[in-house]
């Protein structure tokens, strides 16, 4: 009922649950009438669900039931705990037999005890296997709970990965459902990847990351973060697929896209496709444009067949949840050996991966219910510090050519990454760019104050006087500091204290 027809690889799977305390944030604070006193401290916990690669060993498999199992001892989670297990057991039991505990049939509750029964293939607090794994973090969306995939979560960690996953309450400590706060999604992943690294047998300087629904969409905001740590992720069936951003209503979502649009560089995988709606990957491409990135057409799903908890439907209550001819269980498969490989091929670069993605592309093995597409990513410009770093080591003439190479990039940034090196006390490196840069940039007050300060670093105080006093004849009538007051200040700021410590006349006080 569970691996369907998945193989698990050559490790065993541990399993391990427990909670962190995250002091940096505020949970659940006590009303206060008395304004002038401060709530107590009450630090937000963290509930971690982990699955890793294990040795083998003769203990017996966990039942499923205790993945439901989030219980603690620590005196200050306690509370926290009893409430995370009454809403984890009611989303369990609407997802996998379609209502809450209070609500079932008889034959309802029949069939959701059978599945608490049923053997899983983790072992929980099984010994870790010797090495270093790639990282997985999972966030399950709205009203999600941790375990919802499970399945997929055991087949990576079979196959060497550590994946983690957690509750995300809201901040406001208004029930336990997950909802569409963006910031708090962004610290609790950040909080699981530093635990990360706290797991002797994890990797997190390869870090991946996946979700569904409304978790898939946080996943891809995080990525879209510029210190963004992910090398690749996964989203299932985010909603994206269907709507574009702008059109979502979603002023948050569509603010920082917007801000951080042509961040994303991590690898991505998308799946999407539901009976009831028009499929459309191209609606998030000017977002992904620089980042290589698959995507799968997915037939006969509903929105949680993408998960453990939908897919097992079928053979849970064929009679709610009929799937003759298999294909939603089919595809489910198909999707958690698709993230596999992405992985492999990502986090692992593995070869053998990249050419089996590849054969799916081509439609090998495949039909029309499960159609996957790749984009490669296209060239990313380089940042003023990466330009610096590519000047230095390869000169004017090649940084100029790489520079002309993206149509949209402004080939006067040369003079910015010169101005990097004249900061990191290499100014010789700097002068060929910064004298070209003020040829082709004649009317420039700020490349000339550039040219000047690196030439005082290479001793050519003469060469340097000339820079300070052509910027002082074009500063008066330069658009740049006409137009911008603190620019304007700036600039006459370092024109005077060029020209004084060179011991020429300051920039006029009618200037």
């Amino acid at each position: 009922m569970l691996w369907g027809s998945l193989k698990p690889g050559p490790y065993a799977v541990g399993y391990r649950s427990l909670y962190r305390l995250d002091h940096t944030r505020q949970y659940a604070p006590e009303y206060v009438t008395d304004t002038g006193k401060l709530p107590a401290h009450g630090p937000r916990p963290i509930y971690i669900a982990v699955w890793y690669p294990a040795k083998k060993t003769g203990a017996k498999p966990m039942e499923y039931r205790q993945y439901l199992d989030v219980s603690t001892n620590d005196p200050l989670i306690v509370p926290f705990a009893k409430r995370l297990s009454r809403h984890v057991v009611n989303v369990v039991s609407d997802t996998t037999v379609g209502k809450e505990p209070a609500t079932r049939t008889p034959a309802e509750t029949a069939a959701f005890e059978r599945l608490l029964a049923t053997k899983t293939f983790a072992v929980k607090g099984a010994p870790p296997a010797e090495g270093r794994f790639p990282v997985v973090l999972h966030h399950p969306g709205l009203d999600g709970v941790a375990d919802d995939n499970s399945v997929l979560f055991e087949l990576l960690a079979s196959h060497g990965y550590v994946v983690l996953s957690s509750a995300y309450p809201n901040w406001y400590a208004e029930g336990l459902g997950i909802t569409s706060d963006l910031h708090t999604s962004f610290r609790d992943m950040e909080f699981l990847s530093r635990f990360a690294r706290e797991l002797r047998f994890a990797d997190a300087d390869h870090l991946g990351a996946m979700g569904h629904s409304w978790g898939g969409t946080a996943v891809l905001h995080w990525a879209a973060l510029p210190d963004s740590p992910l090398r690749a992720f996964v989203t299932l069936d985010s909603g994206l697929e269907y709507v574009a951003i702008e059109d979502t209503g979603a002023e948050p979502l569509i603010f920082h896209m917007r801000t951080n649009k042509g961040n994303i560089r991590a690898a991505a995988l998308r799946f999407a496709g539901r009976p009831t709606l028009k499929t459309n990957f191209d609606f998030l491409e000017p977002y992904l444009k620089y980042a290589p990135r698959y995507e799968a057409a997915v037939a006969s799903l509903t929105h949680n067949d993408y998960l453990t908890h939908g897919a097992i439907g079928p053979a849970l209550l064929p009679e709610k949840w009929p799937d003759p001819k298999g294909a939603r269980r089919t595809n489910y498969d198909r999707i958690c050996r698709h993230i596999l490989l992405f992985f492999d091929a990502t986090l692992k670069q593995q070869i053998v991966a990249r050419e089996a993605l590849q054969k799916s592309v081509r439609g090998e093995g495949l039909d029309e219910g499960f159609k996957l597409k790749f984009k490669p990513a296209e060239p990313v410009p380089p940042t003023n510090g990466q330009l610096a770093s590519y000047l230095k080591q390869h000169g004017l003439e090649k940084t100029l050519e790489l520079i002309r190479s993206f149509p949209n990039v402004y080939p006067g940034r040369v003079a910015g990454a010169a101005s990097i090196l004249v900061q990191d006390d290499d100014a010789m490196a700097a002068l060929p760019a910064l004298r070209w840069a003020a040829k082709e940039y004649p009317k420039s007050t700020t490349l000339q104050v550039s040219l000047g300060q690196a030439l005082v670093v290479t001793g050519d105080r003469a060469g340097a006087l000339a820079a300070y006093r052509k910027a002082a004849e074009l500063f008066p009538d330069d658009d740049e500091m006409v137009k911008n007051e603190r620019l304007r200040e700036a600039y006459k700021y370092l024109i005077d204290k060029g020209l004084k410590e060179l011991g020429a006349p300051e920039v006029g006080k009618d200037r």
